[in-house]
């Protein structure tokens, strides 16, 4: 797996999710949270603000695989990275050139096993 690979699958996930979310509701956070909790996040580009490992602070990639606990996310190095949906992790990510914060357990899926 190489990282450009996935390039372009990034610019499909802009677009679907700048149009699951206008821009209008970037100001409702509630109604924006539900939105990108249901969102797909395959393609979605993140960078871990906020870590309960100081390893993973810094970390910048695209998301790659989601499961109910868990996200796998590839470097531009080449490394994928398993992030754990807890609440000591913060992703940030780019909707409509706005940056928004999320805390890794609202991505939780407890409908997953």
């Amino acid at each position: 797996l190489k990282y450009g690979d996935y390039i372009s699958l990034t610019k499909a996930w802009s677009g679907y999710i700048n149009d699951l979310i206008p821009d209008n509701l970037l100001d409702n956070r509630s109604i924006l949270l539900e939105k990108i909790k249901r969102a797909e996040l395959l393609g979605a580009e993140v960078s871990v603000v906020r870590a309960d490992a100081p390893s993973m602070i810094g970390l910048q990639g695209i998301i790659i695989e989601r499961s109910a606990r868990t996200i796998r996310i590839i470097c531009s190095d080449g490394r994928i990275r398993r992030l754990p949906l807890t609440a000591g992790l913060t992703l940030q990510m780019t909707i409509h050139k706005s940056s928004i914060l999320l805390e890794g357990r609202i991505l939780v899926d407890l409908t997953k096993k």
